[in-house]
């Protein structure tokens, strides 16, 4: 079988997977109106909420059922520009990837990346061992994400291990668990209108954040309007465009399953919408970033933490006083724990050394 008839038998099997996708996603959100008990109230306050996104407006997540609303309305269409987008990129990879996924929110990149490694077996292709690390500051998508995923799980037979999704911002990521693992960044539709001004420091934080999960390559995605904002990311200091030919689209139409659940909803809270959820509404601008240059090797200490250069100095036991200073998010933890397992390490077996650690960070203490 050549390449492109390979993609052909791909892509003829993902879209005989729509019905179901959209039954795994259906399932979840009756689910979460079953089991959650959202008053009538709550769901009529987050359904004016998300229409304030369909306008064009920024959304507010901190509203309990906020999670099965953007399921109802988004998720699939936000998977579907996933698989498009992952595709090309994951396809025929031959070392283990960890993806990690900022503003996770429901989950619709891990989705992406299962039913691809899925697909990509049930057409006899090599499916490279992927690993999706979220991490998101909204608990009430997360909850959401959490029943999607395992709906998802017991569609596809996947292996729920596969996802791991945490509160927090892009610091509370972790470094791939694999040490031959490629690292990928995905960012969707972070950015805002108001974000022009800024994009300086975005630049800053989406590169500090690609240095701590020793990840070359960031998929940005983002509605059209803001396609101008990605293209200028993608000509900064720090990073260089790659073309990628995402997928063509695979299901149009109406998520007819989700619909119904929905409208059941709508017309429970005494709600009317003049659009129903579809798989495909509009082309967002979807861009693969590199980073610019060659990159320092990483530096493994006996604490299997890899550091840049300047790190692994730091963490270099030596008698003298060291202040190290960083944003949140930079590596100060991971340097402060990678220099008393060297000190360890070197110390002489009948004189252990006594090390104190202090710090407000509980978690990093512990």
């Amino acid at each position: 079988m050549d390449a492109r008839s390979g993609l052909d038998n791909l892509e003829q099997r993902l879209r005989g997977w729509g019905p179901a996708l959209d039954e795994a996603c259906a399932a979840a959100c009756r689910d979460m109106l079953r089991e959650c008990g959202f008053s009538d109230g709550e769901l009529r306050s987050a359904f004016d909420e998300l229409w304030r996104l369909s306008n064009g407006k920024d959304l507010g997540y901190d509203r309990p059922s906020i999670g099965l609303h953007y399921a109802l309305w988004y998720h699939l269409q936000r998977t579907h520009t996933l698989v498009r987008a992952l595709a090309p990129i994951l396809c025929d990879r031959r070392n283990p990837i960890t993806v990690f996924d900022v503003g996770c929110g429901t989950g619709a990149t891990a989705w992406a990346a299962a039913i691809l490694a899925a697909a990509m077996r049930d057409a006899n292709r090599h499916a490279p061992n992927i690993h999706v690390l979220g991490t998101d500051t909204s608990p009430f998508m997360l909850d959401a994400g959490r029943v999607l995923w395992s709906s998802l799980c017991r569609s596809l037979d996947v292996d729920p291990g596969t996802y791991e999704a945490s509160q927090g911002d892009w610091s509370a990521l972790r470094p791939p668990l694999q040490r031959d693992s490629e690292g990928l960044v995905v960012c969707s539709w972070l950015l805002n209108s108001t974000d022009d001004g800024y994009l300086g420091e975005i630049e800053y934080w989406l590169t500090k954040m690609a240095d701590r999960v020793a990840a070359e390559r960031m998929l940005l995605l983002s509605s059209p309007g803001k396609e101008r904002l990605v293209d200028r990311l993608g000509e900064s200091r720090s990073w260089s465009k790659v073309l990628v030919k995402p997928f063509p689209a695979l299901w149009t139409g109406t998520t007819q399953q989700v619909a119904e659940v929905r409208n059941g909803m709508l017309h429970r809270i005494g709600k009317e919408s003049p659009k129903d959820p579809s798989w495909l509404r509009t082309e967002p601008a979807c861009r693969l970033l590199r980073r610019y240059g060659e990159q320092l090797p990483g530096t493994a200490g006996p604490s299997m933490v890899e550091l840049n250069q300047e790190q692994n100095e730091v963490a270099e036991p030596a008698e003298r006083l060291t202040a190290l200073v960083g944003a949140a998010g930079s590596g100060k933890s991971l340097v402060i724990c990678e220099r008393v397992a060297r000190v360890v390490e070197q110390a002489r077996a009948n004189e252990p050394p006594r090390i104190l650690v202090t710090s407000f960070n509980k978690p990093m203490v512990d």
